[in-house]
């Protein structure tokens, strides 16, 4: 799946996590057959690429799925909130992230700060990075 994310592929890595779920398979871990955090962070990225609607559907799947989203998972949603201008949605994830004890990577951090340079009313974003670094 990743392999298909990372080529932007993202109707086949779909279709491989939906036919895991149409068979079952998605509830045998005994034969490593459940998509892992790693799997679903990978399919969010190659969402955040193209169609940032359905990586945050995607990460909502995942949490209802019983898979809990990790340091990188936040990273990648942010960067394709930021990317596509969704300000409220990055600030989302951040509070989340907050809330979890995770850190940002530089580059997001990177990212936050350009969206806040023409913004010095923004105290709630400034104070949240200053948490997550």
């Amino acid at each position: 799946m990743d392999g298909y994310c990372l080529q932007g592929e993202l109707d086949k890595a779909n279709e491989i996590l939906d036919l895991m779920a149409a068979e079952r398979l998605i509830c045998l871990p005994a034969k490593g057959l459940c998509p892992d955090v790693k799997t679903y962070t990978a399919m969010i990225e190659g969402f955040c690429r193209e169609v940032i609607e359905e990586a945050k559907d995607l990460l909502e799947n995942m949490e209802q799925s019983g898979c809990l989203p990790n340091s990188v998972t936040y990273n990648v949603i942010i960067w394709g909130c930021l990317k596509y201008g969704s300000k409220p949605d990055a600030m989302t994830y951040l509070k989340e992230m907050a809330k979890r004890g995770f850190t940002l990577i530089a580059s997001i951090v990177s990212m936050l700060l350009d969206q806040i340079q023409g913004d010095s009313q923004d105290r709630d974003m400034i104070n949240l990075i200053a948490m997550l670094v």
